[in-house]
C-alpha cells in the first residue's frame, strides 16, 4: 500500500507580491469556510502541483498571477517513506 502525506503547500507571486502558506499535521486536517472562500482552489493547487493539468482553467485568476507553486509530500510504500518537493 502507498501512503501520500501533504506536509505543506506554498503558492508565491514574486511579481505581486502575494503568497499562501499552510503546513498540515499528521492527523485528519479540516478545511472549512464560506462559499468563494478558496477550500476548492486548495484542493486544485494540490492537483495542478501533481501535474495535473485539467483543473489549469479553475485556476486561471491565480495563474494570470505567475505564482510559483511548492507542495511538500512524504510518501510511503513498503514500510519506506520519502520526502518529495
Amino acid at each position: 500500500m502507498i501512503t501520500i502525506k501533504f506536509n505543506s503547500l506554498f503558492v508565491y507571486s514574486e511579481q505581486y507580491n502575494l503568497s499562501f502558506c499552510k503546513h498540515f499535521t499528521k492527523r485528519v486536517n479540516i478545511i472549512s469556510g464560506r462559499n468563494t472562500s478558496g477550500k476548492s482552489t486548495i484542493i486544485q493547487s494540490f492537483l495542478y502541483t501533481l501535474g495535473i493539468n485539467d483543473v489549469r482553467r479553475q485556476l486561471q485568476e491565480i495563474l494570470n498571477l505567475q505564482p510559483v507553486f511548492r507542495l511538500d509530500l512524504t510518501l510511503t510504500h513498503k514500510g519506506q517513506s520519502y520526502n518529495y518537493i
